[in-house]
């Protein structure tokens, strides 16, 4: 007698001369993790906005932001927070972590355990077998926490259900509705650890303000805004493998050499990243700056606009000083940079003349004012030359009137030139101090600078120098009441230009003669000179000195008792300066327009010039001018 067995076998085959009793048994059902979400924290503030925006999302949501930004949180409690026929899914994929990397395959296989599932062994097997169990599910919440590339994720996604991945990087080719996480905003940062400067110097980041709150709880009674101040990063590690300076490592890490040198870099500029002093800093050309700025973003290690998160910065100048100290790599980088700003500071003076104000200029010496300046406290602490920095913003400074920063550059401009030997030099740098303090009203410092550069060019002979430095003397004697001394320094200065054809010298000093007049009580005398100012200065195309002069002509028609012309030339002098951008002699124009209009009682007329007059005067930090409007507006 024989056996034949035919078709497919699952298990065992038995063969026996004679069967008895048959039992069968149920192959246990295998388990599942269909809610196994791990908990939440208990320092959580905020995100009621980001939590809603993922509730109102059907499909893919892609979750990206700076490490420690509070990403997984957010995954986990919105995963608490809703309902799923289906379960939820959670797993972490270490994309940043190479000893903990998940690799696709490797996903699966935790996936398909969770849904009770045997793995296969292949990973497209895998991939089939898990579209499948899915296929046939409720809809089931699917969260893939800590995702380093598209590549590591693309073969976890279902259709039909409701992913949500977090990553450090924009993962831009990944087709998903993104959600850009930030800081949290001061209220909410200041929930978490109770004291507004402990939030603000844990940059209000999640994970640093949950490690402070924890350390707030430990100690209560201990100054941790102090530690803070001396040491951030090493207050906030707390030795887990998530504190701050750990979880920076991990992005900075996932970096390609050349990216995390130019993040290392990056630390040491003091202002506004942009991609031509990056191309500087790094000795690149722009086109790769702009690609390894791009890529830094998109590690969320740089912010939209380029800058550093402090404690990235700081996390970052620590990456450097791994690298050595001194650093070769970033002494020439600053060096580099320390050439850049002046170079490219007086490229764009050029364009911010007397007969010519450009725009574009102009917005690049907004922007980048404080850069230059850190730039010259760093080249002068080296013992460079500031002297560059300083002439290449003059033109800028004269136009802005930024006391602030001018005062401070200028300074260190008249050291450098002490330093240098160079009198002729310092003669200039002097009389440009003094006018920084006029204009700060520091009228003895500003005589005693001005009599100081008058001796080096009368010791030169420099004729130009003398002219000059006496017009700058007779404003500043003119201002402290004292307007004999300042009639005497304008007419000998009259004669020097005139001797000399120094026709935009001239123009100036004219200027300057007509408002000693006016000030001695000569208006028809200022007035003269002011027309022959307009004259000159309307030939050469001296549009700047044009609109000064039409100011003072204003006033003088204003002291003459003629409010009419002196309204009109007040509005002429207005144009130009806005034309030029010229918010600080806007400023002076429009409180004097409405000074006459006061007079005149046109109380809506005046009141809009002074509130114009002040918003200009605050643009441009002109503390004492602006209380001065300030007062007028109050009578």
């Amino acid at each position: 007698m024989g056996n034949k067995v035919t078709g497919e076998v699952n298990g065992q085959v038995v063969q026996a001369e004679r069967v008895g009793t048959v039992v069968l048994h149920q192959a246990p059902d295998r388990p599942t993790a269909l809610n196994g979400l791990p908990p939440v924290s208990g320092a959580f503030a905020g995100r009621l906005p980001d939590l809603e925006e993922l509730a109102a999302g059907t499909g893919l949501t892609l979750v990206h932001g700076l490490g420690g930004v509070g990403k997984t949180e957010l995954l986990l409690r919105y995963g608490h927070l809703t309902r799923f026929p289906g379960g939820k899914l959670y797993l972490d994929l270490h994309g940043y972590d190479p000893e903990h990397h998940v690799a696709p395959s490797e996903a699966l296989s935790s996936l398909l355990w969770m849904l009770g599932v045997e793995s296969p062994p292949g990973e497209a097997e895998r991939a089939a077998l898990f579209r499948t169990e899915m296929a046939r599910r409720d809809r089931t919440l699917l969260l893939l926490d800590n995702a380093s590339s598209t590549a590591q994720v693309r073969p976890l996604l279902v259709d039909g259900h409701r992913v949500v991945v977090s990553s450090r990087n924009t993962l831009t080719s990944l087709s998903a509705d993104q959600l850009e996480l930030g800081v949290l905003s001061l209220a909410e940062a200041v929930e978490l650890v109770d004291d507004e400067e402990i939030a603000e110097r844990c940059g209000r980041l999640p994970l640093a303000l949950r490690i402070m709150a924890a350390l707030i709880e430990s100690d209560p009674d201990n100054d941790w805004a102090a530690e803070l101040r001396e040491a951030r990063l090493d207050v906030l590690d707390d030795g887990d493998d998530r504190a701050v300076r750990a979880a920076f490592r991990l992005s900075y890490d996932a970096l390609a050499p050349d990216r995390r040198r130019l993040f290392r870099l990056l630390a040491l500029h003091p202002g506004d990243i942009d991609v031509a002093s990056t191309a500087a800093l790094a000795d690149v050309p722009p086109t790769r700056a702009r690609r390894l700025l791009a890529d830094l973003r998109a590690a969320h290690l740089l912010e939209r606009d380029n800058r550093f998160h402090d404690l990235v910065r700081l996390y970052a100048l620590s990456c450097l000083e791994d690298e050595g100290v001194p650093n070769p790599d970033g002494v020439a980088a600053l060096g580099r940079l320390a050439a850049y700003y002046p170079r490219t500071a007086a490229e764009h003076a050029e364009h911010i003349q007397n007969h010519l104000c450009d725009r574009t200029s102009l917005a690049w010496m907004d922007l980048n004012h404080e850069t230059v300046l850190a730039m010259a406290v760093q080249e002068h602490r080296r013992g460079g030359n500031v002297v560059p920095f300083a002439n290449a913003m003059y033109r800028y400074f004269s136009l802005r009137k930024r006391l602030a920063p001018w005062l401070r550059l200028q300074t260190l401009a008249v050291e450098s030139a002490r330093a240098s030997g160079d009198r002729g030099v310092l003669a200039k740098e002097l009389r440009r101090l003094g006018t920084v303090h006029r204009h700060a009203r520091r009228f003895d410092e500003a005589v005693a600078l001005g009599r100081e550069s008058l001796r080096l060019h009368e010791e030169a002979g420099d004729r130009i120098g003398i002219g000059s430095t006496l017009v700058t003397l007779s404003a500043t004697y003119r201002l402290m009441g004292r307007p004999d001394e300042a009639l005497a320094c304008c007419e000998r200065s009259l004669r020097i230009r005139e001797e000399i054809g120094d026709r935009y010298g001239l123009g100036i000093t004219l200027t300057n003669l007509g408002a000693t007049h006016l000030v001695l009580g000569n208006p028809d005398e200022a007035i003269a000179h002011y027309r022959e100012a307009l004259e000159l200065q309307r030939r050469l195309g001296y549009e700047g000195s044009e609109a000064i002069t039409l100011h003072d002509l204003g006033k003088a028609h204003h002291a003459r008792g003629e409010p009419g012309p002196a309204v009109e030339h007040f509005l002429a002098a207005l144009r130009i300066h806005r034309h030029r951008d010229d918010r600080f002699q806007a400023g002076v124009t429009l409180r004097d327009l409405g000074t006459v209009h006061r007079e005149l009682g046109r109380r809506a007329e005046a009141d809009e010039a002074y509130r114009q007059a002040l918003v200009a005067f605050e643009e441009v930090d002109d503390r004492y001018d602006a209380h001065v409007v300030r007062e007028l507006l109050s009578r």
